[in-house]
């Protein structure tokens, strides 16, 4: 029996709609879920903005925010694709994606490109800030105990 994340395929057939072989509404006899494999995964509500994670992070490690996409971008792509005819999965024509209107889209691309120029610009404080939380082996497997103490 598998476990882990061994068993996301097989929970995604069960709970995603269209997702197993033979519901795809195309005609094509299979499913939406896709059949390679991952090393590793993102999770999102919405798959751009994992995208936009990931592109974050790697800002972030390069230290290059031209790499995560302005908010302008964001809206004029939206724009671009509605009027091509891509539609979302609510089967609309307005800009959106998966449902999420431009204003929602746009505003995550700010949340994430604000946090980000954030971490670049005081991660030369991290140690300062985070060094007695690691010195503590909060995040060590098995790490040192803390004594619940109570005030007064």
């Amino acid at each position: 029996m598998k476990s882990g994340m061994g068993t996301i395929g097989m929970h995604i057939r069960q709970y995603v709609p269209f997702t197993g072989p033979g519901e795809c509404i195309c005609g094509c006899k299979g499913g939406t879920l896709a059949a390679s494999g991952a090393d590793h995964i993102i999770t999102a509500t919405c798959s751009d903005w994992g995208c936009y994670g990931l592109m974050a992070a790697l800002a972030y490690l390069k230290r290059d925010m031209e790499i995560l996409h302005r908010e302008e971008m964001e809206a004029e792509v939206m724009r671009v694709a509605s009027r091509s005819g891509l539609i979302d999965m609510t089967g609309s024509l307005l800009p959106g994606i998966d449902g999420f209107n431009t204003r929602m889209n746009t505003g995550i691309v700010s949340l994430m490109r604000q946090c980000t120029a954030y971490a670049v610009r005081y991660s030369h404080n991290s140690d300062q800030w985070f060094g007695p939380v690691l010195g503590k082996g909060f995040f060590q497997k098995g790490g040192k105990e803390v004594e619940n103490q109570s005030c007064g």
